[in-house]
């Protein structure tokens, strides 16, 4: 549990970030400086979600 509290955090952490970045740097934020965040942001989730849902034997 403490490992998908974690990953939460960052997730969440992360989304501030992007949409402060966007909302404050609109004019200067570049397309594939958003990808990169989005696709950390994907990351982080799907990591997330193994954490969360894996089996236990």
């Amino acid at each position: 549990m403490k490992d998908t509290n974690n990953l939460s955090d960052k997730i969440e952490k992360l989304r501030k970030e992007i949409s402060e970045t966007i909302e404050n740097n609109l004019h200067n934020i570049t397309i594939d400086e958003i990808i990169d965040k989005s696709n950390e942001l994907n990351r982080l989730i799907v990591e997330y979600h193994k954490q969360a849902y894996k089996t236990k034997p």
